[in-house]
């Protein structure tokens, strides 16, 4: 089914608020994400096979701009990230009726999938960070889960937000073309 240019409209905002919460002021106090709730809308929602590359895309355009706002963007683990977004987005394919339920529980369960490639990508690839040793990999989790708690907590609010105005695009699209059909 073809998208809607009010469903097109959805995406591009959610791009586009992802982009605004990754490349934020440092200074603000607080640290929201909506990089995995963009991810989950993408694989769940949008059925163009290529679509599951957009928050890979919106992921290298921040990280560019964070590199040349900062010089930091660009890591050795990076590439897991990466891959853990492609996981969670072909994952979310998946979900056979995106409901807020099982977008709620991908709001949970993306972040930490999240988590645990990625930290694992800072342990085993960042030299010098961490030992390699079985200490050294729970010490690295443990560091990473205040970037847990505010991916969840971005990430569960934001998929919500970014469903629920996909379905009101979805029905306001549907409740446009009927009209137009009665005319």
């Amino acid at each position: 089914m073809k998208m809607s240019k009010l469903q097109m409209a959805v995406v591009a905002a959610a791009c586009l608020v992802t982009v605004l919460l990754r490349v934020r002021d440092p200074g603000l106090p607080f640290r929201l994400d909506s990089m995995i709730a963009l991810t989950l809308v993408c694989g769940a929602l949008v059925r163009h096979p290529a679509v599951v590359f957009l928050p890979l895309a919106v992921r290298l355009l921040t990280d560019t701009m964070l590199w040349f706002q900062s010089g930091y963007g660009f890591y050795p683990s990076l590439l897991l990230d990466y891959a853990a977004y492609l996981l969670i987005a072909l994952a979310a394919r998946y979900i056979p009726i995106p409901r807020y339920s099982t977008v709620i529980a991908g709001g949970f369960v993306g972040p930490v999938l999240f988590f645990v490639i990625s930290n694992f990508g800072v342990w085993s690839l960042w030299p010098d960070t961490y030992a390699h040793t079985l200490t050294g990999l729970v010490s690295c989790y443990t560091q990473g889960l205040p970037y847990l708690r505010h991916s969840l907590a971005g990430n569960v609010p934001f998929a919500l937000a970014f469903l629920g105005a996909w379905h009101v695009a979805t029905v306001a699209s549907a409740a446009t073309y009927s009209v137009a059909d009665t005319k």
